[in-house]
């Protein structure tokens, strides 16, 4: 929800900033109780690859496959919530965690 609601924030040109820093600071919690052995973990940042599911279908497929998006939630069903950089969208997706590939800098 405040990942939701702080895409719309950016969305209307409101201060994000406070949000941006309480975002980062939940992805560092949740990526201190990740698995050590995760393949992704919350605050990744990854690329969609694979063929893309049917939620996402009404979606610019380029637009998809070059947005480097950040993992905000991993699942314990295999799927994970990611969102682009704020400044780009404010969508979250949940897709499969198998069609989520880390970026590595």
């Amino acid at each position: 929800m405040i990942f939701g609601q702080a895409g719309h924030l950016v969305h209307y040109g409101a201060d994000t900033e406070p949000l941006e820093t309480l975002i980062h600071l939940i992805s560092a919690v949740q990526r201190g109780e990740a698995s050590g052995d995760a393949a992704v973990k919350p605050g990744d940042e990854v690329r969609l690859v694979g063929e893309l599911p049917e939620s996402l279908a009404g979606n610019d497929e380029t637009w998809l496959r070059e947005t480097v998006f950040v993992v905000r939630y991993v699942g314990s069903d295999a799927t994970v919530d990611v969102q682009p950089d704020l400044a780009e969208d404010y969508v979250i997706a949940t897709v499969p965690a198998a069609l989520v590939e880390p970026l590595r800098r």
